[in-house]
């Protein structure tokens, strides 16, 4: 559901700032539930990591979230590299 309002924010009549604002925003929500995975995957669980994407992996095969959680880490990740390039 807010994947849909922003995309209904962000093709309709806003500024270009509003528009990067949001842009950002989401930015750092990905960053920082990346930033929380790897604390968990590295501080609780012991891990040494591959690439930041696998920290999402390895608390999910730790159970510490769900399947449907993990899909949703992995979708914001992808989001936030599509933002980080500014892709169309």
């Amino acid at each position: 559901m807010i994947i849909s309002l922003l995309n209904h924010l962000i093709t309709n009549d806003i500024s270009n700032a509003e528009r990067y604002a949001i842009r950002y925003d989401l930015i750092v929500v990905a960053e920082a539930l990346t930033s929380l995975c790897i604390y968990l995957a590295r501080g609780v669980c012991g891990e040494k990591l591959e690439a930041h994407i696998h920290c999402h992996r390895i608390i999910r095969d730790r159970n510490l979230v769900s399947s449907e959680e993990f899909g949703n880490f992995i979708k914001s990740s992808r989001l936030r590299n599509l933002l980080m390039i500014r892709y169309r």
